[in-house]
């Protein structure tokens, strides 16, 4: 599975915390976002969702790396970062995971 299957609608995305478990815990661990299963998920901010969809580390960093480069996002700011800004909308964030084919 891909981002973009996940993200079908603007419930499966979240700002300010890694994810929302089912059972709508907020989760501020991606370690722990990693270990959880699919099912248990309700929501991913970007960030999460790059981790947990491309768990190997190679594919994490080409994904990563892409996000970056399209963005213009630098060392300076971070891609959870850019993904909680308080003007961001799922659709940005779903047309990037789209446009990037994740």
């Amino acid at each position: 599975m891909k981002i973009k299957e996940f993200y079908t609608d603007p419930s499966k995305w979240v700002q300010d915390y890694f994810a929302i478990s089912h059972t709508g815990q907020n989760i501020e661990d991606v370690d722990v976002v990693k270990n959880m299963r699919l099912v248990e998920i309700k929501s991913l901010c970007l960030f999460a969702a790059i981790c947990k969809f491309y768990p190997n580390v190679d594919d994490f960093c080409a994904v990563e790396k892409k996000v970056k480069d399209l963005l213009r996002i630098g060392n300076e700011r971070t891609i959870s970062e850019w993904n909680s800004a308080k003007d961001r909308t799922f659709e940005e964030v779903q047309y990037l995971v789209e446009y990037l084919n994740i």
